[in-house]
């Protein structure tokens, strides 16, 4: 492989890069059918050894495998929206490219736009092509690819994805871009009509700037979708003599935090030890004062949804 061309020295795109970006790109294998392929790429690639990212590209299995979720997903968008230069990438392959709140369930397929697009038959798998003409508003042009503007791929995930996944990029607008949860609305209620224009006007009457990640507007969303109403986010609950803000709170009563592994690194937020024990005196303090604690991690929530409504329907019939 060290004769095979890498795609880790072309020039910066939609995001900025740096850090993990750089890191992932360094490991691209130049694999176009078209090239006279090093002897040693044609054999990894027929035993399957390296996988293949886009028509262009291709990686070590292995390496792939065990880069985290969304990771993963950032770089399957990269390559095939810069496999494809002249269409633009939308839906939740934009969000990761852009750095937009995305929830890491399985990213099946990379949504492409192009004025005139090929027949089916040509598309690669795992790559759907829209055709449609975007004005200059609606396009964030990169040096090696472009993606529909945040509010456009928020549209657009809407439409493909559902309240579910809009929600989630509906908070992250409203938390840090340019939008209100009213100029959101009114954006959304102005826009033409499509497939989807329910999903996006649901899930701007329901965005917030409280969450604080993408796995809180996820679990949020979850639980709207399965018709809890009094849902509040990042609240501050004064127990035990002293005050702890939670991630959701379901009708003043059943709590949900949403930890990540990062917590427990024992670098981040100090020790695991310490960072046990001054959970489980939170837990304490907050179960004395009548309220339930649930805990989820972002992984089992995103990829498994239904049991973590199923733990907290169970929960919520106890009552408190």
């Amino acid at each position: 492989m060290d004769t095979a061309f890498r795609f880790g020295r072309r020039s910066v795109m939609i995001d900025g890069m740096g850090d993990w970006k750089d890191e992932l790109r360094t490991q691209l294998i130049d694999a176009r059918p078209q090239l006279d392929l090093d002897i040693g790429v044609k054999e990894q690639l027929a035993a399957g050894r390296l996988l293949r990212l886009s028509a262009a590209h291709a990686i070590a299995d292995d390496y792939f495998l065990q880069l985290p979720v969304h990771q993963r997903h950032w770089l399957r968008a990269f390559c095939i929206g810069s496999a494809a230069r002249k269409a633009v990438v939308t839906g939740r392959a934009s969000a990761y490219l852009n750095g937009m709140w995305v929830a890491n369930t399985p990213l099946d397929t990379v949504h492409l736009i192009l004025k005139s697009t090929p027949p089916p038959a040509q598309w690669p798998a795992g790559v759907q092509y829209i055709r449609a003409d975007l004005g200059a508003g609606d396009i964030i042009s990169g040096t090696n690819l472009s993606t529909t503007s945040l509010f456009r791929t928020f549209m657009d995930i809407a439409r493909f994805d559902g309240f579910l996944h809009a929600l989630v990029a509906a908070d992250y607008l409203v938390k840090f871009k340019d939008f209100t949860p009213d100029s959101l609305q009114r954006k959304v209620a102005t826009s033409k009509r499509f497939r989807g224009i329910a999903a996006a006007r649901r899930a701007a009457e329901y965005c917030s700037t409280r969450p604080d990640s993408a796995p809180e507007s996820y679990a949020r969303a979850l639980l709207i979708a399965d018709g809890y109403t009094d849902i509040q986010a990042n609240v501050e609950i004064y127990a035990g003599g002293r005050r702890y803000r939670v991630d959701i709170i379901i009708d003043g009563w059943l709590v949900i935090e949403i930890d990540g592994a990062v917590k427990y690194d024992g670098e981040t937020f100090g020790k695991t030890d310490d960072v046990l024990r001054k959970e489980k005196r939170r837990e304490n303090d907050l179960t004395n004062a009548g309220k339930r604690v649930l805990r989820f991690p972002p992984y089992d929530l995103e990829h498994n949804p239904a049991q973590f409504l199923k733990l907290v329907r169970d929960a919520y019939n106890r009552g408190p």
